[in-house]
């Protein structure tokens, strides 16, 4: 089934952010330290090494998952995905949103996202650990 499918993985991270209230005042604190996953965790590594190193573990991680829905597929239902997920200070992750043309892939997308393992999360400049929001797309297009 697989082979009908194609998923374009769009890099389109929307920014990378922090937010905290402080005494009703928004707060943002600038990202030192990407996430990561287990795999590729590196002090050594650039801040563009870090994130590219992430963008990949994620991508692989979509692209092992994916499970285009039978239903789906017999409706011919496709598009694009948009999933706005949060990776807490201690890397679990959670889904805030998703905008989906359809039940269907928004399921899948989010039955996706929330199948990541536990990251190591983001950190400021003091080194602590920061929650981070990041958006991510999901292209569902049936070929074949």
């Amino acid at each position: 089934m697989k082979k009908y499918i194609l998923i374009l993985l769009t890099l389109l991270f929307i920014g990378f952010s922090y937010a905290q209230t402080e005494d009703k005042k928004e707060k943002t604190t600038e990202v030192v330290t990407f996430p990561q996953f287990k795999e590729c965790a590196n002090d050594k590594m650039s801040k563009k090494e870090q994130y590219i190193c992430f963008i990949k573990n994620l991508d692989r991680h979509v692209g092992k998952t994916f499970e285009y829905p039978e239903e789906a597929i017999k409706e011919h239902i496709t598009g694009r995905v948009y999933i706005t997920f949060c990776i807490h200070t201690d890397g679990s992750i959670s889904v805030i949103s998703i905008k989906s043309p359809h039940k269907l892939l928004e399921n899948e997308g989010k039955r996706i996202i929330e199948s990541l393992p536990t990251l190591i999360p983001a950190k400021d400049k003091d080194g602590k650990p920061v929650e981070i929001t990041l958006n991510y797309p999901i292209n569902f297009d049936l070929h074949g």
